[in-house]
């Protein structure tokens, strides 16, 4: 045979390579569908199981006790992307799914990847801005109607900026709004890659009053009560 009849058209191994990278794609397109279908079921069976919802709660928010109360609601960890937890005060039944709050829960959010600017949720947090769609873009989804105060502390290596409201609160994963005060929260670990929120919400002691007449001590707008109630977890350095 001639060295001509040797050669093949470089279309050939354009063709083929194309070829392959379809059959890799259909390959790794399988294994991701099989072990997404495999994390979906084991998803839904730890929903069902208030001792697993509890377990996953206390790692992502890195608790060895939850507060006196609260019971897991929500635990969903998704790698490289996000960890959500939500407590709820309703007392969880063994083979339910959950059903809501009865007055008070609590909603954490840890992002890996995110849109908006650190400066820009300071903005908010610090009195600068009140536009809250910077917090649904992070998945918060609120509907403030009044601010009753804001503030900062220190809890160990965190820096936490809160601000308190009157308002609506969206679980997003739980089919039940929340109206009443809002404490929303934005915990700084010094990571720049990570973003830690939260709110917690309760009823609103007296729908009616202006906020200068409302009895704030030991409720989620009360600075000492929001660092008590933080202090279950370990945010900064915890697997959330």
């Amino acid at each position: 045979m001639s060295p001509e009849g040797s050669e093949r058209s470089p279309w050939v191994w354009v063709g083929g390579g194309c070829l392959g990278c379809l059959v890799l794609l259909i390959i790794v397109g399988g294994i991701l569908t099989f072990v997404g279908i495999r994390w979906g079921k084991q998803v839904e069976r730890d929903m069902e199981d208030p001792v697993a919802r509890d377990r996953q709660v206390k790692e992502i928010l890195g608790a060895d006790e939850l507060p006196e109360g609260y019971h897991g609601m929500v635990a969903v960890s998704i790698p490289f992307v996000m960890d959500t937890a939500i407590l709820t005060d309703k007392v969880p039944e063994p083979g339910d799914p959950p059903e809501g709050f009865d007055e008070y829960g609590f909603i954490y959010v840890k992002l890996i990847r995110f849109k908006q600017p650190t400066q820009e949720l300071r903005d908010f947090f610090e009195g600068r801005s009140d536009d809250d769609s910077v917090l649904r873009d992070q998945g918060i989804n609120i509907d403030s109607r009044e601010v009753i105060d804001r503030g900062s502390f220190m809890l160990d290596a965190a820096e936490v900026l809160w601000a308190a409201h009157r308002g609506e609160v969206s679980a997003g994963m739980v089919d039940d709004d929340q109206d009443g005060l809002l404490t929303i929260l934005l915990v700084e670990c010094g990571e720049a890659r990570q973003r830690r929120l939260g709110v917690w919400f309760a009823p609103d002691p007296d729908p009616g009053a202006p906020v200068e007449e409302l009895t704030l001590e030991g409720s989620i707008a009360d600075e000492d009560a929001i660092r008590d109630f933080l202090g279950h977890f370990t945010l900064c350095g915890s697997s959330g």
